[in-house]
């Protein structure tokens, strides 16, 4: 499953939440050597509950705006990613 995802790097707490249909990831690593985007990678594998070895980033390395390869079933992607609340609820992460 390819999945959008507009990374905000460098942020005070590691967060997922929508913004209408993009999936927002706030990092707290910074932009920095590939930091971030490990993080996104980290965040999204424990999130769904998958190794890291199964999401990778296909596009946007060095963009905030991602496409994110995820091999798991889309409807078991889907129903994780339904229970990310609005920008007003985000969901904190460790």
């Amino acid at each position: 499953m390819l999945l959008t995802v507009l990374t905000k790097p460098g942020r005070k707490n590691a967060k997922l939440s929508w913004d209408g249909d993009t999936l927002t990831a706030a990092v707290k690593a910074p932009a920095k050597e590939g930091k971030a985007n490990q993080e996104l990678v980290r965040t999204l594998a424990k999130f769904l509950g998958v190794a890291k070895s199964q999401v990778e980033i296909k596009s946007g390395l060095t963009s905030r705006q991602k496409v994110v390869r995820i091999d798991l079933d889309p409807a078991a992607v889907q129903r994780q990613l339904d229970t990310v609340k609005p920008p007003t609820q985000d969901r904190l992460l460790p």
